[in-house]
This record gives C-alpha cells, structure tokens and sequence, in this order.
C-alpha cells in the first residue's frame, strides 16, 4: 500500500486541471504515493475530464461543496495514509518533488505537519502559480493552516489522530 496520498481539492476548476494535473500526474508516480482528486461537487465538468483523460488518478467526488478545509479534511478521513500531502490545484510540479518531502517526514516523526513553500511564477494566463523545485519547509502543528493559502501541506497519521486544534509550534524554516 502506497504510504502517501497526495490530494488536490478541486471545485470547477476544470481549467487548471487542464492546465497543472498532467504534469502532477506525470510526476506523482511511486510505490508509496497515490495522487488523488477531491472534487467538491464541481458543475464544469471536471469530473468528467479526469475520468476521461487522467484514469490513473484517484477521485473522490462530493455531491456538494464542503469548503476548502473540510473538503481536505474528509479526503484525508477517507483515503487514511499514514501521510497526506495537500496540494492546491495551482501547482505545477517538477520530477521528484515530493520524494524529499517523503524522506524528511519518514527521517523526523517529531513533525507531525509542515507547509511547503514554493516559488511563484507567472503563468501564461497572466495569474502567478506556485512552482517546486527545491523544497523549504515550515513546520505548522495545526490543521487549519490549511486556510492560509499554502501550496502544500504534509500532514502525518499521529497529527490525524491527536486532537491539533489551534496551537502553532514555533515555525523554523529547514532547508532539505
């Protein structure tokens, strides 16, 4: 069983997916990582153009909107990875992007949650998206960080399962 569910919430966004989901796809391949959509009750067709031209990707579909975090919160419920990586729909990966994110967790079990900080780059649409290359993290300990707009987040089974409400470990920047 793969020991990493890397999910992306999506909710009409049929155009980034169009856009960023080939290459997440491509690059999201591994014994241990499963790539999953959450679809959020989406009326554009998304769902749809993912059963059609990414089959390889797992999907949980809503019947309506959750929101942003509980619609990430009820796919980590569901799908019950010993890691989950919350990936916006934004984001355009490179090869081998998360297996040092993967390597960091597995080698510190003291982090129980950390959020990924990308670079921006400018789209061809004119709207920036993150991009990832070399990854810096920010150990967080709280669930609803998940607001704040991160392009990622790790989240680890013992954090699932421990009751992190509203307290932030003192944030450190690690570079790996």
């Amino acid at each position: 069983m793969s020991r990493v569910a890397v999910i992306i919430l999506n909710w009409n966004g049929k155009e980034l997916l169009k856009q960023f989901l080939p290459t997440a796809s491509k690059y999201t391949q591994g014994e241990d990582v499963d790539l999953v959509v959450a679809d959020n009750g989406s009326t554009d067709g998304s769902v749809e153009w993912i059963k059609e031209h990414h089959p390889e990707v797992m999907l949980i579909e809503y019947r309506k909107n959750l929101g942003f975090a509980e619609g990430y919160n009820r796919a980590i419920e569901i799908l019950d990875y010993p890691y989950s990586l919350l990936l916006n729909s934004d984001v355009e990966v490179t090869e081998g992007w998360w297996q040092p994110l993967f390597r960091f967790m597995e080698e510190n079990p003291e982090v129980g949650a950390f959020k990924h900080i990308g670079a921006h780059k400018q789209s061809g649409a004119g709207s920036p998206h993150h991009v990832f290359h070399l990854p810096v993290i920010l150990p967080l300990i709280l669930l609803h960080a998940i607001k704040q707009a991160s392009a990622t987040i790790w989240i680890s089974q013992t954090v699932k399962e421990t009751a992190c409400r509203t307290r932030i470990l003192k944030p450190r920047l690690i570079p790996i």
